[in-house]
């Protein structure tokens, strides 16, 4: 398991993630595409560029709910629009979010 923290957010922390590899703030989560096979985000542009590289990248855009109406579509939008494979898969639940993975 992967993980990259927003630099303008809090980072993550969890217990079981000590064996994981965990990249500085500063170095672009693009990066975690070179080690992983599924990418998981909201609406990081890492999304698109791990679907572009044949990856499996994974949305929870439609699980966890916006603050701002309407921002979570214009997100979508902007994922998928700047995907050249259109392969992002959008669960909306954890069933099909397990299904993926």
């Amino acid at each position: 398991v992967g993980f990259k923290s927003h630099p303008n957010f809090p980072k993550i922390n969890f217990d079981w993630s000590g064996d994981s590899v965990i990249l500085p703030d500063k170095v672009p989560a693009s990066l975690l595409c070179f080690i992983v096979e599924v990418v998981i985000g909201y609406g990081s542009g890492t999304l698109y560029e791990a679907a572009d590289m044949g990856l499996i990248s994974v949305s929870v855009i439609d699980m966890v709910p916006s603050a701002l109406d309407g921002h979570a579509q214009r997100t979508k939008n902007h994922l998928l629009n700047n995907t050249k494979s259109n392969k992002i898969h959008f669960p909306k639940n954890l069933n099909e979010f397990n299904n993926i993975l």
